[in-house]
């Protein structure tokens, strides 16, 4: 059945064009046609689609710019996860510092492919993890405890300023 929002505008067709991993937030693209979607595929296959993730990471990255070109591929050990494989497809990322803090770094992430996971695994790969993922890295939350020297615990106790994997997809 229909949405109100959807019959107002008039919709009678919508497509995801593509995916976000499940706890990444931000841009998602849809087609409101067949053709549409056909044409947006087409230009996700060959790359032509930039796209830009902002993410938390703990720890710092080797450098202010790093470049990880590592094949990916399902890891066999763990279904639904990926890992970097001499056998997978090819999958390449470029992270750029944006602010370096005290055991965490706010990265600018452009994957030019669209493989699985593929920014978390890269992430990994240089020995930095998204806060809060627990699938690629400890699953650290961000607490404000851990930032904030002179921090009060509440008799409630303290809920984590991010609980899931810091990564947005920003621009498409």
């Amino acid at each position: 059945a229909d949405s109100p929002w959807v019959a107002s505008r008039g919709i009678t067709y919508l497509a995801n064009v593509h995916r976000l991993d499940a706890p990444t937030s931000g841009v998602l693209l849809f087609a409101r046609t067949r053709a549409a979607l056909i044409d947006l595929a087409e230009q996700f296959h060959h790359r032509h689609p930039a796209k830009a993730y902002t993410a938390l990471t703990l720890g710092s990255l080797p450098a202010d710019e790093v470049v990880v070109d590592r094949p990916i591929a399902p890891s066999a050990a763990h279904p639904g996860r990926s890992m970097i494989a001499p056998s997978g497809k090819p999958a390449l990322t470029r992270f750029t510092v944006l602010e370096r803090f005290r055991g965490y770094t706010l990265v600018r992430a452009e994957p030019e492919t669209g493989r699985l996971h593929q920014i978390r695994v890269h992430l990994q790969f240089i020995r930095c993890s998204l806060v809060g993922d627990p699938q690629y890295g400890p699953g650290t939350p961000l607490l404000l405890s851990r930032i904030k020297p002179d921090y009060r615990m509440k008799l409630e106790g303290e809920k984590p300023l991010i609980g899931r994997a810091a990564l947005h997809a920003e621009s498409l």
